[in-house]
């Protein structure tokens, strides 16, 4: 499950910031099979015969806020600045 939403609020004229919330969950199960060929030749790789497995549950949550300015100073130059902050949070 996935997502976001967000909400923007044009302050004045050419500024305006902008608040993100982002959602990514997933679950994730793995297999892992090293064969007993790479265990007889494991004087060479270091590597033994071994059977792995795995589940993984996460949970993510993002948080963004992003300022903006453009102010047009002249007909061939503007001036536009960017600013912005980034949160995670994961719960396993």
């Amino acid at each position: 499950m996935y997502g976001d939403a967000y909400l923007k609020f044009n302050l004045f004229d050419g500024f305006s910031i902008k608040g993100t919330v982002r959602k990514d969950q997933f679950n994730f199960w793995k297999e892992n099979i090293t064969k007993s060929l790479l265990e007889k030749s494991g004087y060479q790789t270091g590597l033994l015969g071994s059977y792995l497995t795995g589940q993984r549950y996460q949970n993510e949550l993002n948080y963004e806020v992003i300022a903006s300015y453009n102010h047009a100073l002249s007909q061939d130059f503007n001036l536009n600045v960017l600013a912005g902050e980034q949160r995670q949070q994961v719960y396993p």
